[in-house]
Order: structure tokens, then sequence, then C-alpha cells
């Protein structure tokens, strides 16, 4: 999968949360973030800053 923008990203990596079975909050908790900010990100991925994309990756056990 190309990714070509920040909305991409963040469908991508909220579609791997859910094949994860992983909530919000359970991400949030693994990386010591709120949940409004899984859900910032989500949203609106275009305000996220970078350390924040980041350390999803590592929630969701993921590489760039």
């Amino acid at each position: 999968m190309i990714i070509i923008n920040a909305y991409q990203l963040s469908v991508h990596l909220k579609d791997v949360r859910l094949t994860k079975k992983l909530s919000q909050s359970k991400v949030a908790q693994k990386v010591g973030i709120r949940q409004d900010t899984v859900s910032n990100f989500e949203l609106n991925p275009n305000s996220t800053k970078l350390e924040t994309f980041f350390k999803l990756l590592s929630a969701l056990n993921l590489e760039m």
C-alpha cells in the first residue's frame, strides 16, 4: 500500500488497530498517551505531532 497523505496514514493505522482488536484506550495505555490523542489522530491527522505518530506505530508494533 502506498500512502501519500496524512489522511490515508490515519485510515491505515486505524485499520491495523481494529484488525488487532485494540481499542483507542488500549493503544493509548500502551504508550502513555490519552485516548483522545489517538482519536484526534484518526480524525484529524494533519494536526498530530510527529512524536505521537511514532508512539502509535510502537503501540501497533509497526515500523516505518
